[in-house]
């Protein structure tokens, strides 16, 4: 008889097997006879006197595969082979912001995994190109005291860009400040956030253009407005100069 040990004279079926027609057959299901001995199959579990693949398996020829191949047994239930992967479809993939190093998902350095994204830790901050590391955006710094990327004054985070973008029309980011741009508005100033032209000059053409005929505006090195009388200076024009 199949799968039976002559023992005395007579056969005898493995252990936790009986005699089925001629056949020995295992007591629980979906076990089999191994070295004389009725065992659960590959990666089966014996729970209750019954052999039970792992979730989203099926036992075939004796060991319990997961329908997708690019899953395997783990812990009761089919998991991706890379681990920190799931699966989204029919594929396997790492969570987003992070990178495959030698089968297993990574974060950047100072991010953590929460719900299948790696989620920089310091507020503002990103990953960077490489996926590496978390980085404050560009022009932005790093307040350790709050754990909070601080853009420039005037300017905000975007994340589509990664950088701090000044805010206020006709600004541009220089040294790590939002001053007014002069290749946008020649001849404008910051005054409270917002680029304005000197006094008396209206905004035209990408210039402040005086408004009174004879007049031009001078930059000076201090904030404020001063009017001098330079006709010998000047060819008899009186200069309205106004001051950043």
């Amino acid at each position: 008889m199949p799968d039976s040990k002559l023992k005395s004279g007579l056969c005898y079926c493995a252990t936790g097997s009986v005699p089925d027609q001629n056949v020995c057959k295992c007591t629980t299901p979906n076990a089999f006879i191994i070295n004389e001995a009725c065992a659960c199959g590959v990666n089966a579990t014996n729970i209750s006197n019954s052999c039970i693949c792992p979730t989203g398996s099926t036992l075939i020829t004796g060991v319990c595969k997961c329908s997708n191949p690019q899953q395997a047994p783990v812990n009761g239930a089919c998991q991706c082979f890379t681990k920190f992967s799931y699966l989204v479809g029919n594929s396997c993939e790492c969570p987003v912001n992070s990178t495959n190093v030698s089968n297993t998902c990574i974060c950047p350095t100072g991010a953590k995994l929460i719900n299948n994204v790696c989620v920089c830790s310091t507020a503002n901050s990103f990953p960077d190109s490489t996926r590496s590391a978390c980085v404050c955006p560009a022009d932005a710094t790093n307040n350790s005291a709050t754990n909070v990327c601080e853009c420039p004054q005037y300017s905000v985070v975007v994340a589509a860009q990664a950088a701090c973008v000044c805010q206020p029309a006709y600004m541009v980011m220089s040294a790590k400040q939002c001053t007014c741009s002069q290749s946008l508005m020649k001849g404008s100033s910051n005054v409270n956030g917002v680029c304005k032209c000197p006094y008396q000059a209206v905004y035209g053409d990408k210039v402040c253009n005086c408004q009174i005929r004879g007049y031009l505006w001078v930059r000076l090195s201090q904030r404020k407005l001063i009017y001098n009388n330079l006709n010998e200076l000047y060819l008899g024009f009186r200069v309205f100069k106004t001051v950043k």
